[in-house]
C-alpha cells in the first residue's frame, strides 16, 4: 500500500480550475491503462470553493457530457466514463 500525499494548490479562476482537471485527467487515464487503479482522489474546501467545478473538468476531460452534479444534497455521484466507475461524494 502506497503512502497517502497532500497537495494543495489555490487557483485564481475558473479556466485555471479547468486546466488543471484537464492535466489530472490525463493522470487518471494513464492510471487505467497501465493498471494501476483503483485511485483515491479527496477534494475538500468550502461550500462553493470550486470542488465540483473541478470535478466537472476531469469528467469532462475524460470525455463524459452528461450533467454533473454537485453531492452536496445526495451521498455519491456515480459516473461511467470509458471504462471507468468515477464516484463522487
Amino acid at each position: 500500500m502506497s503512502e497517502l500525499s497532500q497537495l494543495t494548490i489555490e487557483l485564481p479562476d475558473e479556466s485555471a480550475t479547468m486546466l488543471v482537471a484537464s492535466r489530472l485527467a490525463d493522470a487518471i487515464a494513464l492510471a487505467g491503462q497501465s493498471g494501476t487503479l483503483p485511485l483515491t482522489i479527496f477534494l475538500s474546501g468550502d461550500l462553493g470553493a470550486g470542488k465540483t467545478t473541478f470535478v466537472r473538468g476531469v469528467l469532462r476531460a475524460l470525455g463524459y457530457e452528461g450533467r454533473v452534479k454537485s453531492p452536496t444534497y445526495a451521498l455519491v455521484e456515480v459516473y461511467a466514463v470509458s471504462s471507468l466507475n468515477l464516484y463522487h461524494f
